[in-house]
């Protein structure tokens, strides 16, 4: 069963090839990709690896967490909320609790108001 490895903190200088290599000796490498930007092409400094086996992935995640690859210190898990920082902008939330339940607003504030026949 085939098994990914979720990395963050990369370097904005890693490419899908080093990060590749520096996963290498864990295992059998499906792919290796460093999550780009669609508009910029500038590194998201996130990415993944895809391994054959669990065991590998669980392997390249010893090798890998907490040790520097192309000069940052990097995050290696199975899960992909475990790489993230406190900084993450993936949440829900801010804009909807305004806009939603709140006095009423426009909503139904004018039917049955000033005898108008509605």
């Amino acid at each position: 069963m085939t098994a990914t490895v979720y990395v963050s903190n990369l370097n904005w200088s890693t490419t899908d090839d080093s990060l590749r290599e520096a996963a290498s000796r864990s295992g059998v490498i499906l792919d290796s990709v460093v999550d780009r930007d669609p508009e910029t092409g500038r590194s998201k400094r996130t990415g993944s690896i895809t391994f054959s086996e669990d065991h590998q992935a669980q392997g390249a995640i010893a090798a890998l967490d907490g040790q520097t690859l192309d000069g940052s210190r990097i995050r290696a898990s199975l899960n992909q909320d475990d790489t993230s920082s406190n900084d993450s902008d993936s949440g829900f939330g801010g804009s909807v609790g305004g806009s939603i339940g709140g006095y009423g607003g426009s909503v139904g504030g004018s039917i049955g108001n000033g005898g108008t026949g509605y």
